[in-house]
């Protein structure tokens, strides 16, 4: 069977579920399932790497160029 076909079985079949239950053990492996896909492309930072990045950080705290928390939470509601 094709990746179509099964994931047109699997909404058809969504359809008939009752069991929230179910429906929350579906969700919870589609978001871990997620997770796992996204993790695999994250890359291990070196120690060099980490150094100047924080280096950089206390670069760009120290000239202002920040976002404070109010800020941050408004653009947030745009998301």
């Amino acid at each position: 069977m094709n990746i179509q076909a099964e994931i047109n079985w699997i909404k058809s079949e969504l359809d008939s579920v009752q069991d929230v239950s179910l429906l929350q053990t579906l969700k919870d492996m589609l978001s871990s399932a997620k997770a796992k896909r996204y993790e695999a492309t994250l890359k291990p930072m070196t120690q060099k790497e980490l150094i100047s990045r924080a280096m950089k950080s206390e670069a760009d705290i120290k000239a202002g160029r920040l976002t404070s928390i109010d800020d941050l939470e408004k653009e947030a509601e745009n998301w």
